[in-house]
């Protein structure tokens, strides 16, 4: 792949990562976090490690003064591209052609820079040209791109007007946005002829007393549970279903796993099977109660069922390219009791391919209001743009968190719509979307396939999420939100519409913390 050099100042990077015959690993940025040649000092640098650089390239240490004390938060340092026209490239291998992959890193602007401009090229093709914050960095994760073979040239430029305008970039990674739970159906420990306890659970880290229980074992001191995970055990005696869950005994006992390949801004739904104890013998107790804990924090607790199994789920949005999953055995601990409430878990999984296209309204179609085009999404009645930070039509000043800009649904029944193609019947798909209003009589509906499956007043004054879980029948689903405001003058506002795919079997019950 050839690279056309401007007779401008160039920063210039280019860097061929190996990684070796495509797979299920990420592709990898070397350098991306631009720690390797650090001093500790500003340095306009010819050189950075793993990098060929030209032209005016600044390493600026976090909370330089002189730079207008910024930090990324990503490492010690981050580079400046100074000048109209420089840019900094680089060539990653190891990609899988004809799959998704999502670019993120994290830009800003020169502080007093307001008018600073970096646009994002892949394989030639300007996917986004914008400002960046000159008041902090910001992340840039819903950058969605295929390739037809296995490389992918990445530029970002400096398309600043002419005179002293600088860029910030940093934490520049690559990921295809489908992360990869490890042993999340409890199977690759087949050594169990009905129930024994593990010291570890291939894939997780864990402690206290944790059991690898066989389906469908009536006689099991467990309760003989069947969670109906067919696994993969030819060699066992036959059972209902063939495969194993892990029991969690007691309150100190829990499991826990880092999964890796999400996108830093993208919108993931985990979900799980989980059961109690059965009252099948004297002298244990039942009624446990089980958590998930998403990076530390317990976002989901319930009480299991006791005579079957059921599936749960939760949806957050990721800040990073990895997250850290644990399940807790959550019953209190009662002083002279036994304590032994033990929990069930089976069959974790984390899908979550965000499909590419324009999603939150930065690169395509018109600006301002009365819009009539704005690819792929068909528009009806009045539809406006506005910029992230800047005061709308209703006079009050929103910040979705998602690039530049957002749409506004101006009057009641205005709506956009979409198809999306490509599903298979029986998928599950979970639509997520950013929303806001200004008036709390403002309301909103979801219409997917000519179907009215959701409604509501979205919050005032700032964006909160919203999802609906979507069960396909054929291979295509319209998708439409709908201004449904008792009055005209009461707009909507929306962002960052994805689509992600489920499980099977996804939902039958589910229970969160107020």
């Amino acid at each position: 792949m050839s690279l056309t050099f401007r007779l401008v100042f160039l920063c210039y990077i280019l860097v061929l990562v190996d990684s070796g015959t495509p797979s299920d690993i990420d592709p990898q940025v070397a350098n991306g976090s631009f720690e390797d040649d650090n001093t500790g000092t500003v340095a306009y640098v010819t050189t950075l490690s793993g990098w060929a650089v030209n032209g005016t390239c600044i390493s600026v240490p976090d909370g330089t003064e002189s730079w207008g004390s910024l930090s990324s938060e990503y490492g010690a340092a981050f580079i400046g591209i100074q000048g109209e026209g420089s840019y900094v490239a680089q060539t990653v291998t190891g990609l899988t052609a004809s799959r998704n992959y999502w670019l993120a890193l994290v830009t800003a602007a020169r502080p007093g820079n307001p008018g600073a401009r970096l646009a994002l090229y892949i394989n030639d093709v300007r996917i986004w040209v914008k400002s960046p914050s000159d008041a902090g960095f910001e992340v840039e994760g819903n950058n969605a791109f295929t390739v037809p073979g296995t490389t992918a040239l990445i530029r970002l430029s400096n398309e600043s007007p002419s005179g002293d305008y600088t860029v910030f970039v940093d934490f520049v990674v690559i990921t295809d946005g489908n992360p990869k739970v490890l042993n999340g159906d409890f199977e690759a420990q087949d050594d169990v002829q009905y129930w024994r306890y593990i010291n570890a659970v291939t894939g997780w880290n864990g402690a206290g007393s944790r059991m690898l229980i066989a389906n469908g074992e009536a006689g099991s001191a467990w309760g003989g549970l069947d969670s109906g995970r067919q696994g993969p055990n030819p060699t066992k005696p036959p059972r209902p279903s063939g495969a194993y869950y892990v029991g969690l005994q007691d309150h100190s006992s829990w499991v826990e796993q880092t999964v890796h390949g999400l996108s830093p801004v993208g919108t993931y739904t985990v979900s799980f099977q989980a059961a109690a104890r059965p009252a099948t013998c004297g002298t244990c107790q039942w009624g446990g109660a089980l958590a998930l804990l998403v990076d530390g924090v317990r976002v989901w607790q319930a009480e299991p069922s006791n005579t079957s199994w059921l599936s749960y789920s939760h949806t957050f949005e990721s800040a990073a390219t990895h997250v850290t999953l644990r399940w807790e055995n959550s019953s209190p601990y009662v002083v002279g009791e036994v304590n032994d409430k033990a929990v069930f878990l089976d069959n974790v999984q984390l899908p979550g391919t965000l499909l590419a296209g324009e999603s939150s309204f930065e690169s395509s179609g018109q600006s301002g209001c009365g819009l009539t085009s704005l690819p792929p999404w068909a528009l009806s009645g009045s539809i406006c743009r506005f910029a992230n930070g800047a005061s709308n039509t209703a006079g009050c000043t929103l910040d979705s968190y998602r690039g530049e800009s957002y749409v506004s649904l101006e009057a009641s029944g205005a709506s956009i719509t979409q198809i999306i193609s490509g599903l298979a019947a029986s998928e599950t798909w979970i639509l997520t979307w950013r929303m806001a209003a200004c008036s709390s009589e403002a309301s909103l509906a979801l219409h997917v396939d000519g179907g009215r499956v959701w409604a509501g007043s979205p919050s005032t004054f700032a964006f909160d999420t919203g999802n609906y879980i979507h069960h396909a029948t054929g291979a295509d689903m319209e998708v439409k939100w709908v201004n449904e405001s008792p009055r005209s003058t009461l707009p909507v506002y929306l962002d960052y519409l994805t689509f992600v795919k489920g499980a099977l079997n996804f939902l039958s019950a589910q229970s969160r913390l107020p």
